[in-house]
């Protein structure tokens, strides 16, 4: 006779005994990963799907493979709006994961204050007009 268990794999969602854990599990993939809109739906608290995760490997193993599912998900369709040309998604996308190389908001205003004060300088060092003047701001 041969006793060899069930091969399990990470789409066996029998894996987590609790049916009540099953029936969140559906509702969570099916609402994209949304922890709170889920734990509405169900009629949990929040924190009794915390206290699930920290009890059952298993849960916690099916849920994050959806948020690591849905994230890839996300990461091709922005990555399809950029190459399309999507300047929202262009600038996104360089102030998360170009921030190493100045993509940062704070650094690029800092960039142009420090460039703004320094033209300040030249124009009021060199021309009786005021800065204000020469860059035709309009004061009400």
């Amino acid at each position: 006779m041969n006793n060899k268990p069930k091969p399990k794999t990470d789409d066996d969602i029998g894996l987590v005994a609790d049916p009540k854990m099953r029936e969140f599990i559906t509702r969570f993939d099916s609402n994209f990963g949304l922890i709170r809109r889920t734990c509405l739906e169900e009629g949990i608290s929040a924190q009794t799907y915390y206290n699930w995760k920290k009890r059952c490997p298993n849960f916690k193993k099916k849920i994050e493979k959806i948020l690591k599912r849905d994230l890839i998900i996300v990461e091709d369709s922005l990555r399809e709006r950029i190459l399309a040309g999507d300047t929202q998604a262009i600038m996104f996308y360089l102030r998360t994961k170009g921030a190493s190389r100045g993509w940062n908001e704070k650094e690029i205003i800092a960039k142009v204050l420090h460039k703004l004060e320094k033209k300040r300088k030249d124009i009021d060092s060199s021309d009786n007009r005021k800065f204000g003047d020469v860059l035709e701001i309009k004061y009400i």
